[in-house]
């Protein structure tokens, strides 16, 4: 632990246990940019991040205030509560390795999520975060962009314990990753902005913001010279591009299964092997990706019901992981099920699917109250994009740093936004309309 870690740390930390509840989040968004993974101590055999620091603070900050007491809990918080349970029970009864481990995950999880359904009450919450994270994220680009330009990782330099993660050369440039572990997770998180930053765009509202956010997001993904955020990037793009045609989501939903189903006609490989070909024009290596699905289907039989060591997979590929000597697990999906079995995926895609029925939920109920978008449509539709993305990255990687805090956020908004869509539903119930004011009747 640095010096310069330990003071990011304390102030991070006073910001999420004392300061108002928005200012908060912001402490919280502090530390993914500039607490890299490498500011830890070690207690009691425990690996403890300078970004846990920070969730422990927010859950003593929540349950002092009794911040908690205005989460109302939806479908999404249900699901998410029980993968999490299932998922870690099920790994701590088939495996006696790992254990730790296993259980910070679940903790992290579910500690940044319920924190962030405390402190985001509404779309206001939100705009204010998306204006404020613009006064961290220049000055982070900066660094990142000096990164880029000296070879030389500023954050390594000052905190210490940063590695480059698999080929940190790629056409002769650098693929930066910044405070975090891999330039795809670096440029996954911006991607994951631009999303959201575009509906403030197309919304007209806190444009001058959503352009420095934008532009800084691009910056960021342009150093990280990593396939896997040009990929992300473009779902985003194609997300934004079905917005005039919102009204007909249903039919688009078909015309999208319809086109995969034509792909998988046309194509000679199997359709799991679409990552490869879009690889291929990215630069990515969708080769591995592909071809792990296709050997863990293959393997199904010995992890379905309740996962298989990581050992086992050490004939899997021809090549390992560096440090492990199995093989690269570098889809979210399959992690899952390798740790917990086949009803730890289910319950992965029950939540997932859980979410997209509260973005449609927020996006019905708020076009029928005001009869056009609102900030809050746009919002919604922007957290969908970025919904998408997380989604289809999760075919290709791991979110194994700090990343997985910007995904929690990110999910915890569309159930903060359900929660005040039901609000407003409800105060409208309870309006008096003309028919129940007698004045108005006999004012007719």
């Amino acid at each position: 632990m640095s010096p310069l870690g330990i003071l990011i740390i304390v102030i991070c930390t006073c910001l999420v246990a004392l300061a108002p509840r928005r200012w908060a989040i912001f402490g919280m968004l502090c530390g993914v940019l500039f607490l890299p993974q490498s500011q830890q101590f070690f207690i009691g055999g425990i690996n403890i991040f300078g970004l846990r620091f920070l969730e422990v603070a927010a859950v003593f900050r929540i349950f002092a205030r009794k911040e908690y007491t205005s989460i109302r809990l939806t479908q999404l918080d249900k699901l998410l509560l029980t993968f999490f349970i299932y998922s870690t029970i099920i790994f701590l009864l088939r495996s006696s390795d790992g254990q730790a481990y296993q259980i910070g995950l679940a903790v992290d999880a579910l500690s940044c999520y319920f924190a962030f359904r405390s402190f985001i009450k509404d779309d206001s919450d939100i705009r204010w975060i998306l204006r404020m994270f613009v006064w961290i994220l220049v000055p982070f680009t900066i660094i990142v962009t000096i990164e880029s330009v000296t070879t030389n990782n500023p954050f390594s330099t000052y905190m210490g314990g940063i590695s480059y993660g698999g080929d940190w050369l790629r056409n002769g440039r650098l693929r930066c990753q910044g405070s975090f572990r891999h330039s795809s997770l670096l440029g996954s998180v911006a991607a994951s902005f631009i999303a959201i930053y575009i509906a403030a765009l197309v919304g007209r509202f806190d444009r001058k913001q959503a352009w420095v956010g934008i532009a800084s997001c691009l910056v960021i993904i342009w150093a990280c010279n990593s396939g896997g955020p040009i990929s992300s990037v473009a779902n985003v793009a194609f997300c934004w591009t079905l917005w005039a045609f919102k009204q007909h989501l249903k039919l688009i939903k078909r015309g999208l299964l319809i086109v995969l189903a034509l792909i998988a006609v046309v194509m000679e490989a199997p359709l799991i092997y679409l990552p490869a070909k879009v690889s291929s024009i990215t630069g990515g290596d969708g080769w591995h990706r592909s071809f792990l699905m296709e050997i863990s289907f293959h393997d199904l039989d010995k992890w379905w019901m309740f996962g298989m060591p990581l050992s086992e997979t050490i004939d899997w590929f021809p090549y390992h992981t560096p440090g492990t000597g199995f093989a690269d697990i570098t889809n979210q999906f399959i992690a899952y099920g390798l740790d917990s079995g086949l009803l730890a995926i289910v319950l992965c895609v029950a939540f997932l699917a859980a979410a997209f029925r509260e973005i449609g939920y927020i996006l019905k109920t708020s076009a029928h109250a005001n009869n056009s978008p609102t900030p809050v449509t746009y919002i919604t539709w922007g957290l969908a994009s970025a919904l998408v993305m997380h989604i289809a990255n999760w075919l290709g990687i791991i979110y194994f740093d700090q990343s997985y805090v910007v995904w929690y956020l990110q999910l915890a908004m569309i159930g903060s936004l359900r929660n005040q869509t039901e609000r407003f539903s409800a105060e409208q119930a309870l309006k008096p309309t003309a028919d129940d004011n007698p004045s108005s009747l006999n004012d007719a």
